[in-house]
């Protein structure tokens, strides 16, 4: 596809469907997308998988995410709030793999008590994710994070788990920090780990 191609399509659409208004604003500043032909339509969730389910029977405290890696997912964030947990008796579950699994690597080689999990298909990624008392959204520092807000945010919620993502004007465009979501500092594994032992000594919140 000639490299103009994309331009043209993005801003000469008759619609151009974004998940944010964060998203639709770089559309209109990056390929003059008119800002009549943006309409902001949430990504939501497959509710014949994601659905409330019980806490999980195990009594040991879970914490889980799964994605494929991206640099907005911010994994070395995650991976250093696991080193900051290593004495606090909890479980971090990660599925899936992709371009900055590296990291994951480096810490098992270090010798990071994580459970691996390679890709799984969207049923058996369920069943996993039931097992955590706690999901994890995003924590990257890149533009896109600020901007995005992926699905596994809306899933996690919808399977009726606590939930922390990065503090962005895109998470804010659609939820309340501390009322539907933990939300912490991007980049901040120190705030991720202080907010997940925050969760695990109040079952309320």
């Amino acid at each position: 596809m000639h490299a103009l191609a994309p331009r043209a399509v993005l801003r000469f659409a008759d619609l151009l469907l974004c998940d944010t208004l964060g998203h639709a604003r770089y559309f209109q500043r990056h390929y003059r997308t008119p800002k009549e032909r943006c309409a902001v339509v949430p990504v939501g969730f497959d509710d014949t998988l994601f659905f409330p389910s019980p806490e999980p029977e195990d009594s040991r405290f879970c914490v889980a995410f799964y994605g494929s890696y991206l640099p907005l997912h911010g994994i070395e964030t995650i991976v250093g709030a696991a080193w900051r947990l290593q004495a606090e008796n909890v479980r971090v579950l990660l599925v899936g793999s992709g371009q900055t699994f590296g990291v994951v690597r480096v810490a098992l080689a270090r010798g990071l008590a994580l459970e691996v999990v390679p890709r799984l298909d969207p049923a058996s990624l369920v069943q996993r994710l039931r097992e955590a008392h706690v999901l994890l959204g995003i924590f990257g520092t890149t533009e896109k994070a600020a901007r995005v807000v992926p699905n596994k945010v809306y899933q996690g919620l919808a399977l009726g788990r606590a939930l922390v993502t990065a503090d962005t004007p895109a998470i804010r465009e659609h939820f309340e920090p501390g009322q539907h979501l933990l939300t912490v500092p991007s980049g901040a594994p120190a705030a991720l780990a202080a907010a997940l032992l925050e969760l695990r000594a109040d079952p309320v919140l």
